[in-house]
Order: structure tokens, then C-alpha cells, then sequence
């Protein structure tokens, strides 16, 4: 078993990626589904519990979380070339961050939201972050995402301090969030 690890893929039920997670120690396990069962492929660079994840299973990202030594919150991006992971020049703008969402193809993606209940939306080219000037509505982490970088949903996710349960969801035009009901 393992948990707070992230996913990427398209293309329906047929494939698919994991990586990261915890299950006692930080993980940089990653797996491939093929539409009937998972496959062990090259590990990430380095163990990670609440990465943000996105794109395809053959091209994907793996951005912030918690890295070695024990639960350091960490700004790196990993990419995903179908056969290995790598990291680009840049980080993402804000520093370290944790329980984010991330969504859209891995060469156009979006990150929102981090540890201490960030509002703040970055957008990444493939090779770096940039800040997008509006975040969003409701400042919170560990929110769920999905979508594209263009058409997307951002749900549910806890507000810090206190920790208190969000019950939000924003939509993003590419530009800006709109609260959704």
C-alpha cells in the first residue's frame, strides 16, 4: 500500500501513471498501467508524499511535496519523458509547497494552492514557472484537480489555519477562477 503519491495520464481507462507516495517512508516508486495491469518503471529521482501531479504517461510532471530527509517541503519539478524523470532548470516561483493540485498536459500545466493554505497559481512551459496574477477564490491545500491548462476545476481541499474543511470549487478559464456551486 502507499498514499499521497500523484497520478498522470489520458487517453481513458488504458493508461496511466503513479508515483511517489508513503507508506512508512517516503517513496520514489513509479508505475505504469497499461489498461489491465501496473508496471514497474523508472523511479523518481528522489522519494515524495503530496506531489502535485500531471500530463500523460508519457509525458508528465511531479512538482513540490515532501522530499528526503524525512518530510522537507520541497519546490522541485521533476519531468516525465515516458522512460525517465528529469529536472528542468527551474522550480516553481513560490518556494517550498505541498498538498497542491496540478492539471493540463505536462509542456502547459497549472499548480495551485500549496502547505499554509496558498491561493497562488503558477503556470509552467516545461522548463519553467511563472506567476499568474489572479489565484484563487479560496485559499486552501490539498485541493483536487483536473482538466486542462485552459478549461479546468479545482475542488474541495482544507483552509489554513485551523484546518477546517473547504468547500469550494473554482473554475479556471486559463486566466482566471470562477466560484462554481
Amino acid at each position: 500500500y502507499r498514499y499521497g503519491g500523484a497520478g498522470a495520464g489520458s487517453g481513458g481507462n488504458t493508461t496511466g501513471l503513479y508515483f511517489g507516495g508513503y507508506n512508512g517512508t517516503l517513496l520514489a516508486n513509479c508505475e505504469s498501467w497499461n489498461g489491465t495491469s501496473w508496471t514497474n518503471v523508472n523511479a523518481m529521482p528522489e522519494g515524495k508524499f503530496g506531489v502535485g501531479g500531471c500530463g500523460s504517461s508519457t509525458a508528465a510532471i511531479g512538482v513540490a511535496g515532501y522530499s528526503p530527509p524525512g518530510f522537507t517541503m520541497s519546490s522541485t519539478t521533476y519531468v516525465w519523458n515516458g522512460s525517465n524523470w528529469t529536472s528542468p532548470a527551474a522550480n516553481i516561483t513560490r518556494g517550498n509547497t505541498s498538498y497542491s493540485c496540478a492539471f493540463g498536459p505536462s509542456g502547459a500545466s497549472v499548480l495551485s494552492a500549496g502547505a499554509g493554505g496558498s491561493n497562488t497559481t503558477e503556470f509552467f512551459n516545461g522548463s519553467t514557472w511563472t506567476n499568474n496574477p489572479t489565484g484563487l477564490n479560496t485559499s486552501r491545500m490539498g485541493l483536487a484537480g483536473g482538466g486542462l491548462n485552459t478549461s479546468a476545476l479545482a475542488v474541495g481541499g482544507t483552509i489554513f489555519p485551523g484546518e477546517a474543511r473547504a468547500n469550494a470549487t473554482e473554475l479556471f478559464n486559463g486566466s482566471t477562477w470562477t466560484n462554481k456551486t
